[in-house]
């Protein structure tokens, strides 16, 4: 959220600076990390306890919520967007609520 943090291999003493806003990968067998786009909205959900959407599309918070929790989430409407806070506590509610504010349904797959 703020800040500055080397991001490096174990055994490397080469790296990247990043800072807010930013995300970093290093790939299996590189020395080097690359500056990547963060890939999702809300990076730090771990940490934070929480997701954060403004004005997002539901695909994109269907695509975080299946790799936060491991499993895999569907929308039965792809065009709606959604502004709201959720807890990380119970994806069972976090769909809940999603359904109920957008009126669509969410299909979950194991």
């Amino acid at each position: 959220k703020s800040g500055k943090v080397m991001f490096k291999g174990k055994n490397s003493s080469k790296g990247i600076i990043l800072t807010k806003d930013m995300s970093g990968t290093l790939k299996h067998g590189n020395e080097m990390p690359e500056i990547t786009n963060a890939a999702f909205p809300n990076p730090s959900a771990w940490a934070t306890g929480k997701f954060v959407y403004k004005n997002t599309p539901i695909d994109a918070v269907m695509k975080e919520l299946s790799l936060y929790y491991g499993t895999s989430l569907y929308a039965s409407e792809h065009f709606k967007t959604i502004t709201a806070e959720f807890k990380t506590d119970s994806l069972d509610e976090i769909i809940s609520l999603i359904e109920k504010t957008l009126d669509i349904t969410i299909t979950k797959k194991d």
